[in-house]
């Protein structure tokens, strides 16, 4: 046998195969979940999706997870087994992945072919300190508007830096869904002016907001500037589009402050 070989074995020898599984540390993850309409209404199960899927991923674009089923409901809870400490191989075919502290969860409806009907917003959930437990929301037949806001100065044409430059401390939208060719703006919703949304906030404008769930359907609205409740501008004329499956409709405005 030739030296170089004699080498090589014994290297083999001293190098052993890295094990299966290396994870250590387990969480318990507890998903309480429930299935909601406009207005915070129950919604049901769309026919045909009939299984819950909740996953704990270790990346934010829900890649490398662990995951549980259960049969769809309005309403439900289900535990899903991760880890902090080591790697994890889901199978023979799948790359080890290093496990974390911290998980993004979320839940979606299912087809028995694992075709996904709709998604939840993903919550970061850190797992350091022991088992935790997250509530979600999804909505299957309703959707969202956001909101995003810049307000510009009537005397100058200029943009504002901030709400505080032209003394503007709350925006609204007054809409209505589109049933006629002048529906009056009955619904409502404001914020601070220098409200930020929940999830992926827009720091480009001043400020941003979503509504409560809403139906399906084509909407009119105006939205408007307020300074210690009076108004102070309006934007006139905005149209948008809400979808089902909890999707976000976004629209932009710009209003012009009347008095500054």
């Amino acid at each position: 046998m030739r030296p170089a070989t004699i080498f090589a074995l014994s290297l083999c020898a001293c190098l052993p195969l890295p094990p299966e599984h290396t994870y250590d540390d387990e969480r318990t993850v507890t998903v309480d979940w429930s299935l909601k309409g406009p207005a915070g209404a129950t919604a049901q199960c769309p026919a045909g999706y009939d299984t819950v899927l909740v996953e704990a991923c270790v990346e934010s674009d829900l890649y490398n997870c662990f995951n549980a089923t259960a049969p769809c409901d309005t309403t439900g809870t289900q535990d899903i087994t991760v880890y902090t400490s080591g790697k994890y191989r889901p199978d023979e075919n799948s790359s080890f992945f290093d496990v974390s502290k911290e998980y993004w969860v979320y839940m979606s409806l299912t087809d028995p072919t694992g075709e996904r009907y709709a998604s939840s917003a993903a919550k970061l959930t850190d797992v350091s300190a022991g088992d935790v437990t997250v509530a979600t929301d999804l909505y299957p037949d309703s959707g969202f508007l956001r909101l995003e806001w810049d307000l510009t100065s009537a005397a100058s044409g200029n943009s504002a830096r901030t709400c505080e430059e032209l003394d503007v401390d709350e925006i609204e939208i007054a809409y209505a869904k589109y049933t006629s060719s002048d529906p009056p703006l009955t619904e409502h919703v404001r914020w601070p002016c220098t409200s930020r949304a929940s999830m992926d906030p827009d720091s480009s404008y001043l400020g941003d907001g979503d509504t409560p769930a809403l139906e399906v359907g084509s909407y009119i609205g105006d939205a408007i500037a307020y300074r210690s409740g009076t108004e102070v501008g309006r934007y006139e004329d905005i149209s948008f589009e809400i979808t089902d499956r909890g999707e976000t409709s976004e629209e932009q405005v710009y209003i012009e402050i009347d008095d500054r």
